[in-house]
């Protein structure tokens, strides 16, 4: 039986990178669709699903933070997310990720770059098994298919990254998981990134864990190594 091509909805208002885009990604056996404002995207998504977004941040009719806000408020939806955009400040990439959005291309990019990205986040998806959707560690549930945390009545949805890192830990809660190990299990195990963005994706995990009062959850660094979940008793 012939595999089903996997659907990206790519979002992009420039016609011509959309173009591009379509056929790129066409060509490298993806179904797509794509679309020019965010208006388009909702309705399409309130129809029909997919397994990628491409999101680029300046649609003309709302900002591409709106609709992704929008796309992880459906608790139903855990679709990934790859924004695109020309700003390079860390503070801008940063705000975007805290969105939810599971990794980022800067323009402009080319065809590599490009299907390296989307092969990589469609992997860290693949592999979810219905059996294992939730884990508890310290007080803290984690929730594969809504790629949520909660503590009591509190709850944060998180990124892709975010919650790779929080799932794979909390998962060896106790053990010791080498940098190395972490980056092959959420990057891929073809990820080229460097160490800061890293610490980057940890310090961000700490404040959202802290802001739904996660007290028995906590991710250690240890020096030279990599990262430990210490659990409450």
């Amino acid at each position: 039986m012939r595999a089903r091509a996997q659907h990206i909805l790519v979002v992009e208002d420039d016609p011509v990178q959309r173009t591009w885009l379509a056929s790129v990604l066409k060509h490298h056996g993806y179904h797509v669709d794509a679309f020019g404002t965010g208006a388009q995207a909702r309705k399409y998504l309130d129809d029909q699903g997919a397994d990628l977004m491409l999101l680029d941040w300046n649609l003309p009719d709302m900002d591409g933070d709106r609709l992704l806000r929008w796309v992880r408020g459906r608790s139903h939806s855990p679709l990934p997310v790859i924004f695109q955009t020309v700003h390079r400040e860390e503070s801008d990439i940063a705000s975007i990720l805290d969105c939810g959005a599971d990794d980022f291309l800067i323009k402009p990019y080319g065809r590599d770059v490009l299907l390296a990205r989307v092969r990589a986040v469609l992997r860290r998806y693949e592999f979810v098994q219905p059996g294992a959707r939730l884990l508890e560690v310290g007080g803290v549930v984690l929730d594969h298919l809504a790629r949520s945390i909660s503590c009591e009545d509190r709850r944060e949805v998180l990124g892709d990254k975010e919650f790779g890192i929080v799932w794979l830990l909390a998962s060896r809660s106790g053990v010791t998981v080498l940098r190395q190990d972490l980056l092959s299990a959420v990057w891929g195990i073809d990820a080229h990134i460097e160490t800061r963005s890293v610490d980057m994706y940890v310090s961000r995990l700490r404040a959202r864990l802290r802001q739904i009062g996660a007290t028995g959850l906590r991710i250690v660094s240890v020096y030279g190594v990599g990262y430990r979940c210490d659990a409450a008793a």
